[in-house]
């Protein structure tokens, strides 16, 4: 392995200097683990390294992306519940027989139980690994989580 030229790499010389020893010697406790290092570091544990970091990085951006989409569905069950009958008819005993609503009040129950129903088949197929639903409904919500804050990356899919 070729010694990278830059002022950040750290070669045998720097960390038997750093450390002690010499390195023709080869007796030096240091030396050795240098050289165990250079070792355990090839091409597949690079690889291993580099599958490990991308795997964590979209675990991460999903799990945002998923809690995002949490924090709709929150919201919108407290819109239907929000959504009150335009008159209610009780019975003597003071239980609900029948709940009107006028005609803006029903589309507008409708309209808030579909989203609702859009929110929750999102979630479902998302938890099952299908994200692009959930991409799709967290950026049209602005990309902003329960705190306000903007959600990272939700509009990508790798």
């Amino acid at each position: 392995m070729q010694p990278i030229e830059d002022d950040n790499h750290l070669d045998i010389e720097d960390f038997t200097m750093a450390f002690g020893g010499n390195k023709d010697s080869g007796e030096s406790i240091f030396v050795k683990a240098w050289n165990s290092v250079k070792e355990y570091i090839t091409p597949d544990t690079r690889y291993d390294s580099l599958v490990k970091a991308l795997a964590e990085r979209q675990a991460k951006k999903e799990s945002e992306a998923l809690v995002s989409l949490m924090d709709l569905i929150s919201k919108q069950e407290t819109d239907v519940r929000k959504l009150k009958p335009d008159a209610v008819v009780r019975d003597s005993e003071g239980k609900i027989v029948s709940e009107n609503y006028t005609e803006a009040g029903w589309q507008a129950l409708n309209k808030a139980r579909e989203r609702l129903e859009k929110l929750n088949k999102a979630l479902t197929k998302g938890m099952a690994g299908d994200m692009k639903d959930v991409y799709d409904i967290v950026n049209q919500s602005g990309g902003k989580n329960k705190d306000g804050g903007k959600q990272e990356g939700s509009g990508e899919q790798t």
